[in-house]
């Protein structure tokens, strides 16, 4: 797969959809090294969006159209250290949000990919 890498430091006003989520407006984990595929970036890019408004939205909990068992898979993630993932609309298509770990035990998380479902 093809990733283009991109900054990770970012600020956003975005606000939660109302999901059920842990949002936050401080990080609440850190991302790692932070890439997004072709088609993500084209499709953000397409939209006149930034990438690190859902990015920004990910890494403070607020998990958008999660189902209250994925948003608590993520908040335990949040405590175990294990993989966080995340799904948004962005000008009418699924964007995923994916930030793997290296070692639940530590918590350690080693990446974060922002990707259209096609791509995984």
């Amino acid at each position: 797969m093809t990733r283009n890498t991109f900054s990770s430091s970012f600020s956003s006003s975005t606000q939660s959809n109302g999901s059920a989520s842990t949002s936050s407006k401080r990080p609440l984990f850190r991302m790692g090294q932070t890439v997004a595929t072709p088609g993500a970036l084209a499709l953000f890019e397409e939209a006149a969006l930034s990438v690190h408004t859902v990015l920004a939205r990910h890494v403070c909990g607020d998990w958008a159209q999660m189902n209250a068992e994925d948003a608590q898979s993520n908040r335990d993630a949040l405590q175990s250290g294990a993989r966080v993932f995340s799904s948004y609309t962005v000008h009418g298509q699924t964007v995923w949000v994916i930030t793997e770990a290296i070692n639940d035990a530590t918590g350690q998380r080693d990446s974060t990919c922002v990707l259209l479902p096609e791509e995984y």
